[in-house]
């Protein structure tokens, strides 16, 4: 299969999504904070797709990074096996996204062989040349050996960067992580660009999570 045989419908910005859309489309390197199922990190496949299946443009891998696994930020290096055999957990939710975003499962397969999924650990040292760089679940980047830092500087020539996270998941002590303190530090930037996408009329999964998340808050709320 060719890139040239490649089907794909690219997403366009649903209510709420727009600032986001446009940060993908103009800036290096762009931060999204939003709840769950908000489209961060959908609409930041969507535009890494359009990249690499565009032959004006260089891109020729896009790469998904994650700093952690999903609880207390036990760290992946704890895990057996190994990094292809580490990283399967959250394949799956790429996977999910490209389903939505590709016509058929041969076309699914094809584009996950353009996809490198890494760790916080396995960053040192790399040079991440003409790649599109995902992020996801950024509020677990430990401030404990610089890892946003790190993240952040692998970034080479001719890739852009989209570092994703939602702070109400987070699995660190609000003092522990990075992510804000990363977004704080490179504000004046003209290539960088904050979005934030935390009002629950951005939920686009299903919409009963926006109201799931707000009965959460005032039970949490009411509780204390």
């Amino acid at each position: 299969m060719q890139k040239s045989e490649m089907r794909f419908n690219p997403a366009q910005p649903a209510k709420g999504q727009e600032e986001y859309y446009e940060a993908l489309q103009n800036k290096d390197i762009v931060f999204v904070s939003g709840n769950a199922g908000s489209g961060k990190s959908f609409l930041a496949l969507n535009q890494g797709l359009k990249l690499l299946f565009d032959n004006r443009n260089k891109i020729d891998r896009i790469c998904i990074i994650r700093p952690y696994i999903f609880t207390h930020a036990e760290k992946l290096g704890a895990l057996p096996g190994t990094l292809d055999e580490k990283v399967i957990p959250f394949v799956a939710s790429i996977r999910d996204n490209l389903e939505q975003l590709l016509p058929s499962h041969k076309d699914v397969n094809f584009v996950l062989q353009k996809i490198e999924f890494l760790t916080l650990s396995a960053l040192r040292g790399r040079s991440l040349h003409n790649r599109y760089i995902i992020v996801e679940e950024a509020q677990n980047t430990p401030t404990e050996g610089d890892g946003m830092l790190t993240i952040l500087t692998r970034i080479g020539k001719n890739s852009k960067m989209v570092i994703a996270g939602d702070l109400s998941q987070s699995d660190l002590p609000e003092e522990d992580g990075s992510f804000l303190e990363a977004i704080n530090a490179l504000s004046s930037l003209k290539e960088v660009a904050y979005v934030e996408m935390n009002d629950t009329d951005c939920i686009h999964r299903n919409k009963i999570i926006g109201s799931i998340l707000e009965c959460f808050a005032d039970f949490r709320k009411n509780s204390f």
